[in-house]
């Protein structure tokens, strides 16, 4: 019976290749029979180059490692550093992200990832010294509502992946370390950075502060753009007393 499933599901995945046969998202070009990755073709690819290093979210300014500290010298009140993989402004991730997102298309999750995981492995070794087992994966949460529409929160489909990198292999990922309080309009909707702080002031609280304390805290997004988000969750993170706070992101607007 499980083969005949297999056999079952590969027909079913050829005819509707057949039927609705995959395009690039960033291009809209006609994907080849097996491509490498089923939402991108390998010229949008080849055209995304990784940002260099860590940044300060408030000015954007590249950070030099070795950090010390993980509040950027430049606007010491943040309460963390940014390693965001790839520019918005490139439409080949921006197409990603958004197929992602709102599109539900998990197979726009691989070509993301292909870039985020070295250009986040070779970033973090600039990263304040931490033991391998201090560091903690905390993704954003979204709030029940928002989750049932989507039925997925791509930024923990994100935060599980980067204990592949050999740094993070023993970091916990702790998906209801933070919770999300109320029900907000997607960011996208709020025109200025004012707006987007006040869309999303005090909707974070910190559920397990126990499993955060004294550790070095990845927290995960699919995209930075004002930082109103992070910057929210990362207060309820510092609350409970992390040792550090470092904004993941696949992209930067």
């Amino acid at each position: 019976m499980e083969r005949i499933g297999h056999i079952t599901r590969k027909l079913w995945g050829v005819l509707l290749d057949t039927l609705f046969p995959p395009h690039c998202v960033a291009c809209g070009t006609l994907l080849p029979r097996n491509p490498r990755h089923d939402a991108i073709c390998e010229n949008c690819l080849a055209a995304v180059t990784s940002r260099d290093g860590f940044c300060c979210p408030r000015c954007g300014a590249r950070l030099p490692p070795p950090l010390t500290s993980t509040q950027p010298a430049c606007h010491p009140g943040e309460f963390f550093v940014l390693a965001a993989a790839m520019s918005y402004v490139n439409p080949a991730p921006r197409a990603l992200i958004q197929a992602l997102k709102y599109e539900h298309s998990r197979a726009a999750l691989a070509p993301l990832l292909s870039v985020l995981l070295p250009y986040l492995a070779a970033t973090l070794r600039g990263a304040p010294e931490t033991a391998a087992d201090n560091w903690a994966i905390v993704p954003i949460p979204l709030h029940p509502r928002r989750l049932r529409e989507r039925g997925f929160n791509q930024a923990m489909l994100i935060a599980g992946a980067l204990t592949k990198i050999e740094l993070l292999s023993r970091a916990a990922v702790l998906p209801d370390a933070l919770a999300r309080t109320r029900h907000t309009p997607p960011q996208t909707a709020e025109a200025s950075a004012e707006k987007r702080r006040a869309n999303v002031a005090h909707c974070f609280t910190l559920k397990r502060p126990e499993l955060i304390r004294g550790k070095t805290v990845l927290l995960v997004d699919d995209v930075f753009t004002s930082g109103a988000t992070m910057g929210e969750a990362a207060a309820a993170l510092r609350a409970g007393g992390v040792k550090g706070i470092i904004g993941v992101t696949a992209a930067k607007a």
